[in-house]
């Protein structure tokens, strides 16, 4: 709720890009009718599929659903906090994560590192009917979000690494445009499909059953998931060399890498004070329920349908740092909008779902486009190893502080506080979209220039509007 999961385009760091998207195949390869589809193709839509499994599992066994399990075994607010921030505290393995990739083969650790990350949390199936403890039950949960965690840290490494080789720099927008947007959709049907389902179970008492009914879902869409991930080649089959310790230490020694890292860190952590506590706020102080959640999932979800390509495009024409610098700012004020929600007065969410999903689609494409941009490619893995063990840290950090802020309050104003923590939030993404104004990113052009595109779009609008 109310964050961002960091996406996964990817880039050579060109400084120059094309006034407008070229209009060729996605591979760069015209083909004839009846011709075979190239390698290059057919990995770009295995990769799509393979992400929309990605987000089935997320929806019946992710985060979420960590949440719902939390609840169902009676956790306290700093464990909820723990279990939001243990995906992102496993990016401190970053570093170690791109030594193993370059002494292993990359699409082989994408895989078996993806694919254990989401298939050992069919292990949730069985927890609810162990003949165990709440407390040893909690543990379980523990362990599982753990095991996960780590492994999704190794798998993460090498598969943007390798989806930087495979996706070309000149169709990186308009491709991860649609695949962010399709995975999205992927999204929201799951959530609310899970959600209502959680809801009618839990009215019958049978919670329980219905949390493991859908790991064992999510089970399966991740078997789906690591069949998909077969399927995709690795243009680039040479294993890179072994890092020396410059390598590590380059990207907090290079400058213009060292301010992606801070905003990096300083939006993460402004994302974690509220992470682990949206959804209980709203379920036990809003009352709307799991259904209630996935809906205003679903409605995220459909604003980033619509806005990621458009983001895409955007991103291709003027660079990514612009788009970071609005889509924070933008993100910023919308979710002070939480400050506002109340039982029956539920709007304020509603336009944050609508608002912030336009602007985090923007956000997440340029999050994952800039250090690949400023970055030299000998440096990438390391790099974006560095950008995602930042941001888990913060996140981490976040999420822990923010759920023993509430567990501290007094138990007769949970809601003050958590109103408090939504204000922290919205100032620290105020403060990150500062950091990103900073960025020097070769190519972009001003900020200001987004206002532009926005109006001749604007004004194109109008004059077939006149001429209907």
């Amino acid at each position: 709720m109310n964050q961002t999961i960091l996406q996964t385009p990817s880039g050579d760091g060109a400084a120059e890009r094309p006034v407008s998207p070229p209009q060729t195949p996605l591979d760069g390869e015209p083909r004839a009718g009846g011709m075979r589809a190239s390698p290059m193709r057919r990995s770009l839509a295995a990769s799509t599929a393979e992400g929309v499994a990605a987000e089935v599992v997320q929806a019946c066994a992710g985060s979420a659903m960590a949440t719902a399990w939390a609840l169902h075994f009676h956790a306290g607010p700093f464990l909820l906090g723990v279990l939001w921030a243990l995906p992102f505290f496993g990016q401190l393995l970053q570093l170690p994560a791109a030594w193993l990739m370059a002494h292993f083969d990359r699409r082989r650790v994408a895989i078996a590192g993806n694919g254990l990350a989401r298939q050992i949390l069919i292990l949730l199936a069985v927890l609810p009917f162990l003949p165990l403890s709440l407390a040893a039950k909690r543990i379980g949960l523990v362990a599982v979000v753990s095991v996960s965690s780590l492994a999704a840290v190794a798998g993460g490494n090498a598969w943007m690494s390798w989806m930087g080789d495979l996706v070309p720099a000149r169709i990186r927008g308009r491709y991860f445009g649609r695949r962010t947007a399709l995975c999205a959709i992927g999204s929201a049907a799951a959530s609310l499909a899970a959600g209502s389902a959680l809801d009618v179970a839990t009215r019958f008492g049978k919670a329980g059953p219905a949390l493991a009914a859908l790991a064992l879902a999510g089970g399966i869409s991740a078997a789906i998931s690591t069949r998909l991930m077969q399927r995709q080649h690795d243009p680039h089959q040479t294993a890179p060399a072994a890092p020396s310790m410059r390598d590590l230490a380059g990207p907090f020694t290079h400058a213009p890498s060292r301010r992606i890292l801070t905003y990096q860190a300083v939006w993460s952590l402004a994302l974690g004070l509220t992470a682990s506590l949206t959804a209980v706020y709203m379920l036990k102080t809003l009352h709307i329920g799991f259904t209630g959640m996935a809906i205003y999932t679903a409605v995220l979800a459909g604003a980033r349908v619509f806005a990621t390509p458009l983001w895409g495009r955007v991103l291709d024409r003027i660079g990514a740092r612009p788009v970071l610098v609005v889509c924070s700012v933008g993100s910023a004020l919308a979710s002070a909008l939480w400050m506002l929600a109340a039982r029956g007065r539920l709007w304020p969410i509603a336009v944050d779902a609508i608002i912030n999903g336009v602007l985090l689609a923007g956000q997440g494409l340029a999050a994952f486009a800039i250090p690949l941009a400023i970055g030299p490619k000998s440096s990438r893995t390391m790099l974006l190893s560095a950008f995602v063990m930042a941001g888990g840290l913060a996140f981490g950090l976040g999420s822990i502080t923010g759920g023993a802020l509430v567990g501290a309050l007094p138990a007769l104003c949970p809601a003050l506080g958590v109103r408090a923590l939504f204000a922290a939030s919205a100032g620290g993404r105020l403060a990150a979209a500062l950091f990103a104004h900073r960025i020097l990113e070769p190519g972009s052009q001003p900020v200001a220039h987004i206002g532009y595109l926005a109006a001749r779009k604007w004004r194109s609008w109008r004059a077939v509007g006149a001429a209907a």
